[in-house]
């Protein structure tokens, strides 16, 4: 900054106009004051500018050294300073500047997934709770949980290599009909009952029981033969109708192959 200094002998002459000399006096002592403050901005900069210039010859020297003393020094120096550029040149490309365009387009999602990251130990401990608390109450209840888990994957196992998709979509089938109706399951309960009581009572004692024609028309006369006897002919009546109506399906199909 150029030395910026008012003089009072270059001002004109203020009393002409009508100043009184008190005021041109303070006038004066305020101009002296303004000349003084510049003084110290002058100077303050002359100061400024020649702690700057220092400071980068300093740097200059430091630089120079690194690259033309030779050493570890000059090399890192130059490898870091190949480093940027080269990132420099890979950051500014077409398809990288794309990415980053994109990326930061996602900034709401990737802000998302932090929160949720941050979350993650907490949630992890509230599951491992959770799990906690029912292999507790599995163990309460007289049950081993790791053997049953391995009895599962056994299980899983030993019908992964004896089933194939032709039999997974069987045991579909079989699920979906009305062989799981609670009904179903009922009257073959029944029959398996019936079943284990006639091997019981006839075939497992020592004297096999014997029947001849007396003892089928004896048996006719009990109400519980003759309730057995109706439901053996509705189920005949139904089990024929079901079995016609799936013959003629299998024939229209037969047909329309």
């Amino acid at each position: 900054m150029a030395n910026a200094e008012v003089n009072v002998d270059d001002a004109p002459d203020l009393t002409v106009r009508g100043m009184s000399n008190d005021t041109a006096v303070r006038l004066a002592e305020q101009i002296d004051q303004l000349n003084q403050r510049l003084a110290k901005i002058d100077r303050l900069q002359d100061s400024i500018e020649a702690f700057a210039a220092i400071a980068c010859d300093v740097l200059d020297e430091r630089v120079a050294s690194s690259f033309t003393g030779g050493g570890p020094g000059a090399t890192a120096a130059d490898e870091r300073l190949n480093g940027v550029l080269l990132l420099l040149e890979r950051v500014t490309r077409r398809d990288s500047l794309k990415a980053l365009t994109a990326l930061a387009e996602q900034a709401p999602q990737f802000e998302r997934a932090a929160t949720l990251l941050a979350e993650m130990p907490d949630i992890v401990a509230t599951l491992v709770d959770v799990m906690d608390d029912w292999a507790h109450r599995c163990g309460n209840d007289g049950v081993d949980l790791v053997q049953t888990l391995r009895n599962g994957l056994r299980l899983a196992i030993w019908l992964g290599q004896r089933v194939d998709e032709v039999d997974l979509e069987r045991l579909g089938r079989f699920l979906r009909s009305d062989v799981m109706d609670p009904h179903s399951l009922e009257v073959v309960g029944n029959a398996a009952t019936a079943l284990v009581a006639c091997q019981r009572d006839v075939c497992g004692a020592d004297r096999p029981s014997r029947a001849g024609v007396l003892s089928l028309i004896q048996a006719i006369r009990d109400p519980r033969t003759q309730q057995s006897l109706a439901f053996a002919i509705q189920f005949s009546k139904a089990f024929g109708e079901l079995t016609g109506k799936s013959c003629r399906r299998a024939g229209d199909n037969q047909e329309n192959r």
